[in-house]
């Protein structure tokens, strides 16, 4: 009987073989920066705020800048107190315009002192929504912010009856439509940021040393 040779693939020549090889590498290198960069992606803390969110905000704050800062100041205040409730007197006496004259809480009535401290507390919120872009440069601000009412007796609580009045002299104050669910809730997302940064660890560095 007859052997059958069969034949044999001619071996690739060997510099064709290290190509192969440095193709195989480069693919497998691509691959791997690949998989990084979406990890990284996926990994990377979202800002607390979309670009559209800020837009919306910095959008409707313009309207209300078209406003005098003096009705909005004073209609917040107005809010701030209904909302503390039974805890208004406390909350008032945490200004100093509390103890002037022509204060009255019921029915609620505004001093000279309140009218300016509210003009001060719009010109401040004004400058945080300005540097929504910028929150490296805000979170300091904010941070010193809070330190300081912490000294003033402000307490956790208050930030949530702040939060709420601030939504509620929007609403009231902003022209009929324009204070939109979505208005509302990036509105909202801001605030979170603001008491968040402005508590910072303070109270819990207190209630520790307490």
């Amino acid at each position: 009987a007859h052997r059958v040779h069969r034949a044999h693939a001619p071996c690739a020549p060997l510099h064709q073989t290290d190509e192969w090889g440095m193709a195989a590498a480069a693919v497998m290198v691509t691959f791997l920066i690949v998989l990084y960069l979406v990890y990284s992606s996926l990994n990377e803390p979202k800002p607390p705020l979309s670009k559209k969110e800020i837009d919306l905000i910095q959008q409707t704050w313009e309207v209300v800048g078209t406003l005098p800062k003096e009705d909005v100041g004073v209609l917040l205040f107005k809010n701030i107190f209904e909302l503390a409730g039974d805890a208004a007197p406390a909350v008032a006496d945490l200004f100093k315009f509390s103890k002037s004259k022509g204060f009255r809480l019921k029915p609620f009535m505004a001093n000279a002192e309140l009218k300016e401290h509210s003009v001060g507390v719009v010109d401040t919120v004004s400058t945080a929504i300005s540097m929504l872009t910028d929150l490296p440069g805000l979170v300091p601000v904010l941070k010193d912010l809070g330190k300081r009412h912490v000294k003033y007796g402000v307490v956790p609580l208050h930030y949530d009856v702040v939060g709420a009045a601030f939504l509620a002299t929007l609403e009231q104050g902003l022209p009929k439509g324009l204070a939109s669910a979505e208005v509302k809730g990036a509105f909202t997302k801001m605030w979170g940021v603001v008491s968040s940064t402005m508590q910072s660890d303070y109270y819990k560095s207190k209630s520790k040393s307490e």
